[in-house]
């Protein structure tokens, strides 16, 4: 029952892929540019989702929230919180529990996360061979699979928000620059 409506969002998230595509001539960032305006392709995308006015709350100059960089640098989120805090239907799966919250925090989450690439080039956001990658800018013509055998976004549990293990259902794994994402290499002790 509740498949349909996670399929709808991804459908509406391809959608306004297309249509920021079609304004912009490329496809928005999977991770803007300089630090700190990390901002994700969601972020760019809420125009095309008929959600102009979070957009309107967004200052794309400063952070989206607010985060260290080691070893001391502060960046504060203060300017953009609002948005960061509100929940986005089109972004939450039903089945997911947690409800469009990110656990152990304040801000509002998605279920939906953009396809950076394979892993190769050991995981990193940097020159990542996917469509949504650190300050990417990729055009429809620059897909070399084409787009029916490309992944966009891909659905996924919401992660604990947290330190620690937490429900490792829900976690994102970091490996060290290891190869290929195997089976082995994938295993909980082998990461952070």
């Amino acid at each position: 029952m509740e498949r349909l409506p996670c399929q709808n969002n991804l459908q509406q998230l391809g959608v306004a892929l297309h249509n920021h595509h079609a304004e912009a001539g490329r496809f928005p960032p999977g991770r803007g540019t300089p630090t700190p305006a990390i901002f994700s392709a969601h972020a760019y995308l809420l125009p095309y989702l008929e959600r102009d006015n979070l957009r309107g709350l967004i200052d794309y100059a400063a952070p989206p929230t607010t985060f260290t960089v080691p070893p001391a640098t502060i960046y504060s989120g203060t300017r953009n919180y609002a948005a960061a805090t509100s929940t986005i239907r089109t972004f939450v799966c039903p089945a997911d529990s947690v409800n469009g919250r990110v656990p152990n925090s304040p801000y509002a989450g998605t279920n939906y996360a953009a396809n950076a690439g394979s892993g190769a080039n050991t995981g990193s956001l940097t020159n990542a061979d996917g469509v949504f990658f650190l300050g990417s800018r990729m055009r429809l013509d620059e897909i070399s699979d084409s787009t029916l055998h490309t992944a966009a976004f891909s659905e996924r549990l919401m992660g604990g928000g947290g330190p620690g293990p937490g429900d490792l259902r829900r976690a994102i794994l970091e490996i060290p620059g290891s190869g290929d994402t195997t089976a082995a290499t994938c295993q909980p002790s082998n990461g952070s």
